[in-house]
């Protein structure tokens, strides 16, 4: 008889972080759009690896990645919410709506 090493499997990088219900949206002087910066976990930075993008909302997309963790945000006054999708370096991803907070750079 063979004694078999039984591993725990792994727990999907999903199920370890949550999506911070905010973004952090820098508008500087003169631009209408601005870089919204997506954290986890009470504002960590999102881990190795992942990535996000904007979930769609019917056809109409109001981001565009512009980094691993930034969206460029055409309209942030008009559009108060995204509907953000973190992708992660296992493979697995996770959903969450942001509230958009505007920070007006001098």
């Amino acid at each position: 008889m063979a004694d078999v090493a039984v591993l725990p499997a792994a727990i999907p990088e999903a199920e370890q972080h949550n999506i911070d219900p905010w973004c952090e949206v820098e508008i500087a002087p003169g631009h209408l759009g601005g870089l919204a910066i997506v954290t986890v976990d009470g504002g960590h930075p999102l881990p190795r690896g992942a990535r996000v993008e904007e979930a769609l909302r019917g056809t109409r997309l109001a981001a565009a990645p512009v980094a691993e963790s930034a969206l460029w945000v055409a309209s942030p006054r008009l559009v108060p919410t995204l509907r953000l999708r973190v992708l992660y370096a296992d493979g697995s991803s996770n959903t969450a709506d942001a509230t958009l907070r505007l920070h007006e750079n001098a």
